[in-house]
């Protein structure tokens, strides 16, 4: 399937602000051991510090979705025995 220019770039800026918001998370929480209850409490964590940075909860939504979907990806695949 062929993109237009402007789709494309588009399609892109939405690949680096979800690689933003990863790096952010993944800088937020640091180094720790891949298990539900790290995964579960960072991600709560990172929530809270967000609802304190953005007055619109869409912007932490749509913030947390990204981190939260790699976590689970990442369990899926490698990590069956950690639920996100």
């Amino acid at each position: 399937m062929s993109r237009s220019e402007p789709e494309s770039k588009r399609k892109l800026n939405e690949l680096k602000k979800d690689k933003k918001r990863l790096e952010e998370f993944l800088e937020f929480t640091g180094n720790q051991q891949f298990t539900s209850e790290n995964c579960n409490k960072e991600l709560l964590r990172f929530k809270k510090s967000l609802d304190e940075r953005y007055d619109n909860p869409q912007t932490v939504k749509r913030t947390l979705s990204i981190p939260t979907a790699a976590l689970r990806w990442f369990a899926a695949e490698e990590v069956s025995e950690v639920v996100i």
